[in-house]
């Protein structure tokens, strides 16, 4: 059973292709795509989160990571260096 999904999908994977004469979206490299994520952090940290702070009546945001126990939110908190 599980054999015949996976050929379903397969026939519909292969079927599956860019319009005629349409350009696939350009992928940015890693460099300009860390200034465009730096970029909604700042957005984010500057205008939506004080806010949603206010709003809900928190004064203080404190976040927790060790070395091998990081927090999933973390990463959404960061430059997109930070690794």
């Amino acid at each position: 059973m599980r054999a015949k999904y996976i050929a379903v999908f397969i026939l519909f994977a292969l079927t599956i292709q860019a319009p005629a004469g349409e350009d696939l979206p350009l992928i940015l490299p890693m460099k300009e795509r860390a200034v465009v994520m730096n970029r909604w952090l700042e957005h984010r940290l500057e205008t939506l989160l004080p806010e949603l702070m206010r709003r809900e009546g928190i004064e203080m945001w404190i976040l927790i990571a060790g070395d091998e126990n990081v927090d999933p939110v973390l990463a959404t908190m960061l430059p997109a260096e930070w690794i």
